[in-house]
């Protein structure tokens, strides 16, 4: 496969993966009964069968809620741990997908926040400021590309470049944290 069409697929893996997250954690919105009818449970939550109804372990936890940045890293960080001791394993197939996509989407969710002010604090004057959260937005870039190509390295059977792109995802990871002070649970 040439290099373009590779970063088209790519480019379009990652839309796919923005806009299934971006939907997922969308506020629950009430929802009106009929008129004339009384209203079941209490207000704003789903019934059971309702479209969109996720249960407790869904995305940022409570039903409506999205996740902060630290909670958005830990949910890239915990299925990372453990993908690091099966990523080559074909029989895992299913399950490293679905380590790879709660990580996308951890991703997703700290890339859609604010920057961090513990990341701005770093820069000395406004344009340095401004520099450190770019920086911080490509690395979370960075993170995401590495984990599609770990997602289509496991899709094509290919532990061995799946394992590649975790260990470089890994190196990504402790760069950003080593510039940032901040001290890793593994």
């Amino acid at each position: 496969m040439n290099q373009g069409r590779l970063v088209s697929f790519t480019a379009a893996a990652a839309i796919v993966v923005a806009a299934s997250t971006v939907y997922a954690f969308q506020p629950e919105r009430p929802q009106q009964p009929p008129q004339g009818q009384p209203a079941q449970g209490q207000p704003g939550q789903r019934q059971p069968g309702e479209r969109g109804a996720r249960g407790p372990g869904g995305p940022g936890g409570q039903a409506g809620q999205t996740l902060s940045v630290e909670q958005a890293m830990k949910s890239m960080n915990r299925p990372l741990r453990q993908l690091r001791t099966q990523i080559g394993d074909a029989t895992k197939k299913d399950e490293n997908l679905k380590l790879i996509n709660d990580m996308q989407r951890g991703c997703i969710a700290a890339k859609g926040q604010p920057v961090p002010h513990e990341v701005t604090d770093l820069g000395a004057d406004d344009a340095a400021k401004a520099e450190m959260a770019d920086e911080y937005r490509r690395e979370l870039v960075t993170a995401l590309r590495l984990m599609v190509d770990a997602e289509q390295a496991v899709l094509d059977g290919k532990g061995d470049e799946a394992k590649a792109a975790l260990d470089e995802l890994v190196k990504v990871r402790d760069h950003a944290h080593e510039e940032l002070g901040i001290k890793d649970e593994d």
